[in-house]
């Protein structure tokens, strides 16, 4: 019999479905809890309307976890924003969503995927670095450092991952 990770994400107990304009508000949420530049319920409703844009909403018993939003471009996929809330961190969540894309990339006519990841964030550029994602560009000061309380003026720069493996 086979033992299982209690902290990984499993189907048996997790439903995973494509994003549809209805789950704004949800993302809206998530993204709250998961950036400080967070983007409202407006920002992902327009994004969702256009048909480029993908993506997947990971739940527990009809409860959100996590998601992923993806542009679809030409040949490529652009992983636009990963979000999964605090309290299923570390679990294979994130990984769980990247399979997803991956997934879609092989079915399709993609040949790459990448994003953009502010260099402060150690845990995302972490998961992407174990799912194969390889650093290829850096853009300086592109991401605009704020604490709670207002903007420092201070700026990080945004590494370009790729992830070159996807199999045709």
């Amino acid at each position: 019999m086979l033992k299982k990770n209690k902290t990984d994400v499993s189907p048996l107990w997790t439903s995973i479905s494509p994003l549809l304009t209805v789950d704004a508000d949800v993302l809206a949420q998530i993204h709250a809890e998961c950036f400080r530049d967070a983007w409202n319920v407006e920002s992902f409703s327009s994004l969702l309307y256009k048909s480029s844009y993908f993506g997947f909403l990971l739940k527990s018993s009809g409860k959100p976890m996590g998601f992923i939003l993806c542009n679809s471009l030409v040949d490529e996929i652009e992983i636009i924003t990963l979000g999964v809330l605090k309290i299923f961190r570390n679990r294979g969540c994130g990984k769980y969503l990247l399979k997803n894309v991956i997934s879609c990339a092989e079915q399709g006519d993609s040949k790459k995927i990448f994003l953009e990841v502010s260099e402060n964030n150690v845990h995302g550029i972490s998961l992407y670095e174990s799912m194969g994602f390889q650093k290829i560009a850096r853009r300086k000061g592109y991401y605009q450092n704020c604490e709670q309380s207002g903007n420092t003026g201070n700026t990080s720069d945004a590494l370009i991952m790729i992830y070159p493996h996807v199999q045709m």
